[in-house]
């Protein structure tokens, strides 16, 4: 299966960018905006990309649901 490179950054806090591995299929559906980060995201990419962004314990930010993405073209 391909496996499409997108960077997060931004996000509440405006946390450094970092760079995540997700299916091809799914970033069409996040491209064509049928689906969110948290959609295609796996569980634990998800709670690691919450720490990276905010890691503030009881904080309401919102963590990497308020970042954005760009597709990485190697």
């Amino acid at each position: 299966m391909k496996k499409i490179k997108l960077t997060l950054h931004g996000g509440f806090h405006n946390a450094d960018a970092v760079n995540v591995n997700i299916s091809a299929r799914d970033y069409e559906c996040l491209r064509d905006h049928e689906a969110t980060l948290a959609d295609v995201l796996s569980e634990n990419q998800l709670a690691r990309m919450n720490r990276h962004f905010c890691g503030v314990e009881g904080c309401a930010c919102g963590g990497v649901l308020r970042a954005s993405w760009s597709r990485v073209y190697n």
